[in-house]
């Protein structure tokens, strides 16, 4: 077991630890019974501040209460039995009242008169009785609970943001090594997973990003040592290829009547391999992934101009090419390139299409960023299980049918 077990095991031991603790903190911070020592302590305080406030009334009269009020923010008064506040300070409205009930009933357990106001009477100092009355939180002394569906909720957002972050920590690998798949099944050899983020932790999935770059690196080198090995072959092929037709035509001349349709013949098939060699030579470097310049040119203008070509070409043969629909449209990239992938596809519908029939183009703008060209022939048409292989080199839907039609099967791989 490599880090990647430790590191569930230790996110799911974490966020239990961590749900257990926020409970008790809840718990700590909003149940009563958890407040009551924090509830007395507030309580006793109260009480000595009254008492306090009793006894500087006792050494040093109204000036000296007044003094003592002046040091706290909150607000403080002390009332004598009869209901006059002693340190001379403004009394809020409806605070006589409230007093006067107070005094009357000579409560000696503090109580709330008011939602924020605490009074109670301190114990008599000179046998005399005072209230006192100070302004405090009522939650403070109470403990009030939090309700459930905000205990609840609070549990539930701890547990949702522990979640998220270990759910991202386990499918950010995941979802950078599957773009990267998809960019390498599409063509992208050259694409590797590396070392950086979120692959730099030296866990599985460290070592499945290694093992896929590995992968990746083999599959590249087999597929270019085989595209070379191609070229090289076809290059080496081309040179005895062309003495031998050069020897064909100086063997014609002084040959006599009989030889020559056998020389004739054997230079056709001579001339079809010299195409086929180059054919083979401009797949393999197409495939090599090295296009031309890359500049911006008219799409339109580009496909009418290949379509005029090849509606001269099919004359002969007693064929049409028609432009029907042409949207015009700007692109960046290789015009050669992009002229023989059109060329390509239109030879072939112009090779397999009947005679005195007529092969379709349309360019349609599809939205401000693509367009679909379409050529239609009335050719015999594709198996539906030959359609995925059609662009693979060399592949022949039918053989005696491109046999007889000069056809190789690298035009649509080009």
């Amino acid at each position: 077991m490599r880090g990647l077990f430790w590191r569930v095991f230790v996110w799911y031991l974490g966020s239990t630890l961590a749900l257990l603790a926020v409970g008790t903190i809840i718990l700590k911070v909003t149940d009563p019974e958890f407040n009551f020592a924090s509830a007395g302590v507030a309580k006793e305080s109260v009480q000595a501040q009254g008492q306090d406030a009793v006894q500087a009334y006792a050494r040093g009269g109204s000036g000296a209460l007044k003094t003592l009020f002046s040091r706290g923010a909150r607000a403080r008064f002390l009332f004598d039995s009869s209901g006059h506040e002693l340190s001379g300070r403004s009394v809020p409205a409806r605070m006589d009242q409230l007093v006067a009930q107070v005094t009357g009933s000579r409560v000696l357990e503090y109580q709330f008169i008011a939602p924020e106001m605490y009074a109670g009477t301190p114990e008599k100092s000179s046998g005399r009785d005072y209230v006192f009355v100070t302004a405090v939180s009522r939650s403070r002394l109470t403990g009030r609970p939090l309700p459930v569906w905000a205990r609840l909720g609070l549990g539930l957002f701890t547990a949702v943001l522990i979640c998220v972050v270990f759910a991202r920590y386990v499918a950010s690998p995941l979802e950078k090594l599957r773009g990267v798949t998809q960019e390498f099944a599409a063509g992208n050899l050259h694409v590797r997973v590396g070392e950086e983020k979120p692959f730099n932790r030296k866990d599985e999935f460290s070592d499945l990003a290694h093992d896929f770059d590995n992968m990746a690196s083999q599959i590249e080198n087999l597929v270019l040592s085989q595209q070379r090995m191609l070229g090289d072959i076809s290059h080496e092929l081309r040179s005895p290829l062309t003495r031998l037709i050069i020897a064909l035509e100086m063997a014609g001349r002084k040959s006599g009547p009989e030889a020559a349709q056998y020389l004739t013949r054997i230079e056709q098939e001579a001339m079809r391999m010299n195409v086929l060699i180059g054919e083979i030579l401009r797949t393999a470097k197409a495939e090599q992934l090295k296009p031309g310049p890359r500049k911006l040119f008219d799409i339109s203008n580009l496909v009418r101009d290949v379509a005029a070509d090849a509606d001269f070409e099919a004359a002969a043969s007693d064929r049409h090419v028609s432009v029907e629909r042409m949207d015009p449209g700007l692109i960046y990239g290789d015009r050669e390139s992009m002229r023989s992938a059109v060329e390509n596809v239109l030879r072939n519908a112009i090779r397999y299409t009947p005679p005195a029939s007529e092969i379709a183009v349309n360019l349609y703008r599809v939205d401000p960023a693509k367009a679909r060209l379409t050529v239609r022939d009335h050719g015999t048409g594709v198996p539906e299980e030959s359609l995925v292989h059609l662009f693979e080199p060399f592949y022949r839907v039918a053989d005696a049918r491109d046999r007889d039609s000069g056809g190789s099967g690298l035009g649509l791989a080009m």
